[in-house]
C-alpha cells in the first residue's frame, strides 16, 4: 500500500484493520475566502466529479481532460487549506508534493512528474503541488537547463486527466505558456478582521473539545484577535503552542 502523509510504499499492511474514512461534514467551513471563490470552486469539483464519457475535450485525443487549479498569494492565507476541503468535499484522497521532494535532473524529474501524475490519475486524487513556481519560471535563452524542466512540465500538465493545484506566491514570474493549461487561477488577499476572528474561534474551540472543557472565551475576546494583523499559519502555531503550554500544567 502507499502511505499518501508518508509518501512511500509500506508492505505488511493489516487489511482486516483498514477501516472507511470518515469524512467531516462541510470541510469549507474553516476556509476563510469569499463566498464566491469557494461557490466557484465546490461548483467546477462537483461538475469535474459528475463528468461522463461527454467531457468537453481537446481536437487531440488525450488533451485537456484535468481540471488545473493555481492558488497564488502570500504564505498562511489558506491555499493548502483550499485543497485539503476539496479532497474532502469530493471524497477524494490527497496528494501533497512540495517542489523541493523533486529532482533538478530533467530525466529524473519527468519520470517524478510521470509517476505522480500517473497514481494521481489512477487513485483519483487530489494532487497537491506546493510552491510549483520553480517548475514554472519563465524561459530564457540563458538557461537552457530550466527551459528544459519547464518544457517537461508543460507537457505532462497538457495530457494530465485528473486534479491538480499548484501554489505560489510568485506568480509574476510564471512562464507565459502556463496561462493556457490553468482553467482557474485564484488570487488569495490578506485576510480580514472577520475572517482572522472565525480563525482564532475555530482554533479555541478546537481545543476545548479535545479537552471536554467549555470554550469560555467571549466574542469580544475573538474580535480583539481579529484586530491582529497575522495569517492563518501563525494563528495557528499561537494555538498549539498555548495547548502544549497548557497541557504542562
Amino acid at each position: 500500500a502507499f502511505a499518501l502523509d508518508q509518501k512511500a510504499w509500506v508492505h505488511g499492511v493489516r487489511i482486516s484493520q483498514l477501516e472507511e474514512v470518515q469524512w467531516r461534514g462541510d470541510p469549507f467551513q474553516s476556509l476563510q475566502f469569499s463566498d464566491e471563490a469557494k461557490n466557484l470552486v465546490e461548483r467546477l469539483v462537483r461538475g469535474f466529479n459528475n463528468r461522463k464519457g461527454d467531457v468537453y475535450d481537446d481536437i487531440i485525443e488525450g488533451k485537456g481532460k484535468g481540471l488545473i487549479f493555481l492558488l497564488h498569494g502570500p504564505p498562511g492565507l489558506g491555499k493548502t487549506l483550499t485543497a485539503e476541503s476539496v479532497a474532502v468535499s469530493a471524497h477524494r484522497p490527497l496528494y501533497r508534493v512540495t517542489t523541493g521532494e523533486l529532482s533538478t535532473d530533467v530525466q529524473v524529474l519527468e519520470k517524478q512528474l510521470t509517476d505522480i501524475f500517473r497514481l494521481g490519475a489512477r487513485w483519483r486524487a487530489v494532487v497537491l503541488l506546493d510552491e510549483a513556481d520553480v517548475l514554472m519560471t519563465k524561459r530564457t535563452v540563458q538557461d537552457l537547463h530550466r527551459n528544459a524542466i519547464v518544457a517537461v512540465f508543460l507537457r505532462l500538465l497538457e495530457y494530465y486527466r485528473g486534479m491538480l493545484f499548484l501554489t505560489t506566491n510568485r506568480r509574476d514570474d510564471f512562464d507565459e505558456a502556463f496561462h493556457s493549461r490553468i482553467h482557474v487561477s485564484l488570487e488569495y488577499g490578506l485576510l480580514n478582521p472577520a475572517w482572522r476572528t472565525n480563525i482564532w474561534r475555530e482554533h479555541v474551540e478546537r481545543a476545548s473539545q479535545l479537552n471536554k472543557i467549555p470554550n469560555l472565551w467571549t466574542q469580544e475576546i475573538f474580535a480583539a484577535l481579529g484586530k491582529l494583523e497575522t495569517n492563518g499559519r501563525d494563528i495557528k502555531n499561537f494555538a498549539r503552542t498555548a495547548y502544549a503550554f497548557a497541557q504542562a500544567e
